[in-house]
Formats: C-alpha cells, sequence, structure tokens
C-alpha cells in the first residue's frame, strides 16, 4: 500500500479529481491525502481510498508554501509518495517508494533562464551551491526523513527564511526544499526522469512518447512512462486535446 500525498487548492480541484482516477486506472495499492484550502468543495474525493485534510491557512500562505506544512503532517503517518495535484498516474509506483532514503529525479534547471548560475541558483543565498537539485512534485519520502521534514517546516514558517531560500516570483516550495536538501547534505537515491518526470513526457516542446499497447513509450530508447508530470505546462483540455489520439 502506498500512502500518497498531495495538494491542491479549488483552482485544481479538477486535476485532483484525474490524479485519484488515475491512481485507480493504474492498478496501485494506495490511500490518497488530498491536504486542501477549502475541505467542502474537496469533499467528493472522500471515499474509502482517499481522504481531505484543510490546512486552515492555505489561503494567507498560498498552496506552494503550505505544501511544507502538508510534508511535515504526512510524514508523521510513516512513508509518503508526494504526486502533485497534476499528476497523472499511469503505471505501477512501487519502483519510487522503497529504501530509506528521500527518492527523486534529478532537475538541471535547463527550463529555467532566469536563472543564470545553476551552481548557486538562490540569488538571496548566494554563496550555497547547488549539489543536488529534484523536481519536488514528485519524490518519496521515508519514514526516516521526518527529522529532516519537522526542520524544514519549522524554517519555512520564518518569513526571512522563507524569503532567503525561494527564488522571487518563480520557485517557491521546490527552490526552498532543495536548498535544504544542499544546507543538510540529505541523502538522495535520483530515479529515471525519463520515467518519472517532466522530461518523459514533453520535453523542448517536443512530446517525448508514443502509443505501444497499453503504455507510453519513449520513442527514442522504448523505455515506459509511468507518470506524466506537466511541471510548466497547463493541463488544459485544449492541451490535451492537442495531442495524438492514441495517446
Amino acid at each position: 500500500m502506498i500512502d500518497v500525498v498531495s495538494v491542491a487548492d479549488h483552482r485544481f480541484l479538477r486535476h485532483a479529481r484525474h490524479l485519484k482516477q488515475s491512481l485507480l486506472s493504474s492498478h496501485n495499492q494506495f490511500h490518497l491525502t488530498v491536504y486542501c484550502d477549502r475541505k467542502e468543495l474537496f469533499a467528493d474525493l472522500a471515499s474509502d481510498c482517499c481522504r481531505v485534510v484543510e490546512i486552515p491557512d492555505m489561503a494567507q500562505l498560498g498552496p506552494k508554501r503550505a505544501k511544507i506544512s502538508a510534508f511535515r503532517q504526512a510524514i508523521d503517518r510513516g512513508d509518503f509518495l508526494y504526486l502533485d495535484a497534476d499528476v497523472i498516474v499511469l503505471e505501477p509506483l512501487d519502483e519510487l517508494c522503497t529504501g530509506n532514503v528521500l527518492t527523486g529525479c534529478a532537475d538541471d534547471l535547463s527550463h529555467c533562464s532566469f536563472i543564470q548560475d545553476k551552481q548557486h541558483p538562490w540569488p538571496n543565498a548566494p554563496e550555497l551551491r547547488n549539489d543536488i537539485y529534484i523536481n519536488s512534485g514528485v519524490f518519496f519520502a521515508p519514514a526516516d526523513t521526518k527529522p529532516f521534514f519537522e526542520e524544514l517546516y519549522r524554517k519555512s514558517s520564518l518569513n526571512s527564511i522563507w524569503d532567503r531560500y525561494i527564488f522571487p516570483g518563480c520557485l517557491y516550495d521546490n527552490h526552498f526544499l532543495c536548498a535544504f536538501l544542499n544546507l543538510t547534505n540529505q541523502p538522495v537515491r535520483l530515479v529515471d526522469e525519463q520515467r518519472f518526470d517532466w522530461q518523459g513526457f514533453f520535453f523542448n516542446s517536443e512530446l517525448q512518447v508514443q502509443r505501444s499497447g497499453n503504455h507510453l513509450v519513449n520513442k527514442i530508447n522504448g523505455k515506459i512512462l509511468a507518470l506524466v508530470v506537466f511541471a510548466g505546462l497547463e493541463q488544459s483540455l485544449d492541451f490535451l486535446y492537442s495531442l495524438p489520439l492514441d495517446v
């Protein structure tokens, strides 16, 4: 059983429904927790395999900063797999959810043209070196990382620390999390981004996959795509309808 966690405000209700349905159709054994801003709007998601938890200060903090609170609450229950609300699950995810080390996909920040120095990408902490950076839209947090997430939450509650380790106007929770991965030398297990991250679906404005049977596979190397991660793309109906029909 995979304990899946996601965060969504009212704007991402439709996406959260898609996430739940995709977990069901991909034959994962899971329980989903959706942390949200208004529990009554997400009531139809609640079921035996899904609970809805309201974060009261999400409206004040915004969903990106409130993610850190969700991580802190989730780790109290043990291991969890975090998925952004607009992720679509295609395959079983057990490969992601093993071991006692935080697991994610490397991100080289190549899609962030506003960052000039990729080795020092925190403008308000220019001395901090980027030795490890992941996309926080998909990661597995084992129970052993509880002290890390407790400290991350404590630091995020301080405006001065939050402001120091984000990229104002561009990157928030992801940048903050990765700053503390580097500050604390947190061990990270990296998995294949062509299977589990945004690079595997749409990269350099080009679709990376084609259909093969009941799978989406990489056009070049045949790797099976496990997750559709939008990360910067809008999961709009217009975009989805623009894809090849078989995809």
